[in-house]
């Protein structure tokens, strides 16, 4: 059976390395050298946009989380003023600039001439269940107990 390796990033002489002993992989940023059968695809040179220098726009955030479910809970809230919702939800006009720069790059947010809007709802519910549950959840849970006896258990 044929195997991938699938990485965020790889450096060439690993690259190398896989490749001499026939092990396939492909990266975040596309390079790739698979290899099977009378199938082969190698790719390289690629740079990985993703690592090093990032926009703040691009990153989830535990604000912009809570301030995007904020915005699902509260449909009419996105055509407010950025000083409403910083009353409202205690966050600073930076964090809500993002949170809508954000959804903007995302399409999650459109412009029309009666005001804000978001854009395709559904999708929006999803993505942001995904990014609750892989950065916000985890930090949820402080700690897991058990009780010392059994009988302390029944009580």
């Amino acid at each position: 059976m044929p195997m991938i390796l699938i990485t965020n990033k790889l450096y060439p002489k690993l690259a190398n390395a896989l490749a001499d002993n026939h092990i396939n992989w492909i990266d975040k940023a596309g390079n790739c050298d698979i290899r099977h059968e009378n199938l082969t695809i190698k790719i390289s040179g690629q740079k990985n946009i993703t690592s090093g220098n990032t926009s703040s726009v691009s990153k989830t955030s535990e604000t912009n989380i809570k301030l995007i479910l904020f915005f699902l809970q509260n449909p009419e809230s996105i055509n407010w003023s950025y000083r409403e919702i910083q009353e409202k939800v205690g966050l600073s006009l930076g964090t809500i600039t993002k949170a809508f720069d954000l959804l903007k790059t995302k399409r999650y947010l459109v412009q029309t001439d009666k005001g804000r809007r978001v854009a395709m709802r559904e999708e929006l519910i999803e993505w942001w269940q995904q990014q609750y549950n892989e950065f916000l959840k985890p930090k949820l849970l402080i700690n897991r107990m058990s009780f010392r006896t059994p009988d302390a258990r029944k009580k």
